[in-house]
């Protein structure tokens, strides 16, 4: 089913505005910039702007915003591709994307999102198995003292994947990623995050070629994963710095900075001189075809690199003549 081109506005209160029961595809014609799903900021806290409850479904091409509740509710087997989810503002409220039943989500940016209080997943709440994947979530805010980002799995940490996803420069007073189900992280970097990077409760997670550099609390000191249950990280090939030694389970990891471009304005991409340069390890989805977030080659040279971007250059020697 094609949508034209237009913005979509909901005043009702307590409804549902797209309301996906059946496994069909709902595509924009020309892409998120021209299509948008509104609410209106008068309405009631009790709207959902998208909810896809049956399996087989997917929403693609929009921009969905202003939501003052759940801005997208997967929970079932669907996907949402190519989406902005951006402006959400609530009060109060758990969750803004939210995923259960085996969705997916992928190519998508959250940003930009603001939750107050002590309400979880200002940007994206995992409540089970689920994907997300190739996704940009940057310069969203909880000024309370719930994370923007919220992992809750009713079994293990292998339901819930997060790969290929920038996740950085985001504000909360607590941590930004609280992992109370586990996960598993690939390739993802986590930088830049004013309080911290990921706090770990419970329930163990697994890092694979993964970042975590560059995340602070308000002083300025080095808050890239903390813990306060007695779940362990479980990290391989990854990129730690000023790690908890305790608590980490490291294999070929590295604790020296990553060496991004230019953080300060928010590019995260490696320098060509990174340790975190053909330090990975080769893992089952990068097969040919295989793309880093911005769709260059995963694999560029002799191993993958850390992060969620591949380095397309080669140090070299520069000589000048005079």
């Amino acid at each position: 089913m094609l949508v034209t081109n237009g913005v979509y506005t909901t005043f009702a209160d307590d409804q549902t505005y797209v309301n996906i029961t059946a496994g069909i595809t709902l595509r924009s014609m020309e892409g998120p910039e021209y299509t948008v799903i509104s609410n209106s900021f008068g309405s009631s806290y009790s709207a959902t702007l998208v909810d896809i409850s049956s399996s087989g479904a997917t929403l693609d091409g929009f921009t969905i915003t202003r939501a003052r509740r759940l801005s997208v509710r997967i929970t079932a087997a669907s996907v949402m591709t190519n989406c902005i989810v951006r402006d959400r503002s609530r009060w109060n409220g758990t969750g803004n994307v939210w995923l259960s039943g085996g969705a997916l989500v992928t190519d998508c940016h959250l940003i930009n999102n603001l939750v107050y209080g002590t309400y979880k997943g200002g940007a994206l709440y995992i409540a089970g198995a689920s994907t997300v994947e190739n996704c940009v979530i940057t310069n969203n805010n909880a000024s309370g003292a719930a994370p923007l980002i919220h992992l809750l799995s009713p079994s293990t940490s292998k339901d819930i994947v997060i790969r290929n996803c920038l996740i950085a420069d985001n504000y909360s007073s607590g941590c930004v990623i609280f992992s109370h189900g586990g996960g598993t992280y690939e390739n993802c970097t986590i930088a830049g995050n004013m309080a911290g990077g990921m706090e770990i409760f419970d329930i163990g997670v697994t890092a694979k070629n993964c970042i975590f550099a560059g995340n602070t609390n308000a002083a300025g000191t080095a808050r890239n994963v903390v813990f306060t249950g007695g779940g362990k990280l479980t990290a391989v090939s990854s990129c730690i710095v000023v790690p908890p030694a305790d608590r980490v389970l490291a294999t070929d990891c590295i604790y020296e900075p990553p060496r991004y471009r230019d953080a300060a304005r928010g590019n995260y991409a490696l320098m060509s001189s990174s340790p975190c340069i053909d330090t990975g390890m080769l893992l089952s989805w990068m097969t040919d075809g295989a793309t880093d977030l911005v769709g260059a080659p995963r694999v560029f040279g002799k191993a993958p690199d850390m992060g969620c971007y591949e380095c397309l250059m080669e140090p070299c020697t520069l000589f000048m003549v005079r």
